[in-house]
């Protein structure tokens, strides 16, 4: 947050570091907010400690959803196991379970996975 990084300690949604507040508070940038822009919130990029790999593919294309689990299934009508690790208007963000997510460029919905089982 304006150029201040810091660990947002898991399980938390809101930083409440004293030391890092008045870190960020310091900056000039802070400091040139209004108060009513400062009222609206502060925005921040958050980011995973360790990337993963993760694929992006549409809401629908995730079935048997257990949890965070489910699976997606290729055109040619294979089924793989994924992991739901994010999601955003209509997107999915999965992991795959295994195998290479590289070689998956797509993916079914609608009627073609209508009665598939994820196991």
């Amino acid at each position: 947050m304006y150029g201040q990084p810091t660990t947002l300690p898991a399980g938390q949604t809101a930083i409440d570091n004293a030391d890092y507040l008045k870190q960020v508070s310091a900056t000039e940038e802070y400091q040139s907010q209004t108060k009513e822009t400062l009222a609206a919130g502060i925005s921040a990029t958050l980011a995973l400690p360790q990337a993963i790999n993760a694929l992006r593919v549409p809401a629908g294309a995730v079935y048997g959803i257990n949890g965070n689990k489910g699976c997606i299934m290729t055109p040619d009508g294979t089924s793989h196991t994924v992991s739901i690790v994010g999601s955003s208007l209509g997107v999915s963000l999965v992991q795959l379970g295994s195998g290479d997510a590289a070689s998956i460029t797509s993916v079914a919905v609608g009627s073609k996975i209508a009665g598939a089982t994820c196991s």
